[in-house]
């Protein structure tokens, strides 16, 4: 699911940096990573989307997260 969300933002010119789990994700955001727009999946192994949403939210309260699943 995620490449072909990757895939079909990309296609709609979208600039897009993935993430194989939370984990890589926060630690680029922690790194100084300046996105739009977090997209995760609300169920994952090790940290669930809600939990990667509150970290996400702890860097920064202003950037918008949005939680999918299936």
């Amino acid at each position: 699911l995620r490449q072909t969300l990757q895939l079909a933002l990309r296609g709609r010119g979208y600039e897009v940096t993935a993430h194989g789990n939370a984990a890589a994700a926060l630690q680029a955001l922690e790194a100084g990573l300046e996105v739009d727009v977090v997209v995760t999946d609300l169920r994952m192994q090790e940290m669930d989307g809600l939990q990667l949403c509150e970290r996400v939210l702890e860097l920064d309260r202003d950037l918008p997260v949005l939680v999918l699943t299936a």
